[in-house]
């Protein structure tokens, strides 16, 4: 490890585990993945990346791992949460 990485960063541990899948070793890139979403839930590039290597349909010949240097793309949702008198939530969908 480098002097100055900083190894609380998720980002390293989601950069380590695409070296270990880029190699072969998915025990170790899952283990990376999986410290990377247990340090940032909110870090999609790890999540992706596990998802992507858990799946059934994962071919090490088609690999493209998130190497998470692309910025994120806010997430529009449809359904917007409102309380009615009683303060009991609904879901309703947004109007376009």
């Amino acid at each position: 490890m480098l002097e100055n990485e900083n190894n609380n960063a998720p980002e390293v541990h989601n950069l380590y585990g695409v070296l270990a899948e880029l190699t072969g070793d998915l025990g170790l890139a899952g283990k990376h993945y999986r410290a990377a979403y247990a340090l940032d839930p909110a870090y999609k590039p790890s999540s992706r990346n596990l998802e992507r290597i858990t799946s059934f349909y994962y071919s090490p010949w088609d690999t493209n791992p998130d190497f998470g240097d692309q910025p994120e793309t806010e997430e529009v949702t449809n359904y917007v949460l409102e309380f009615d008198n009683r303060n009991i939530g609904h879901l309703r969908k947004r109007s376009q």
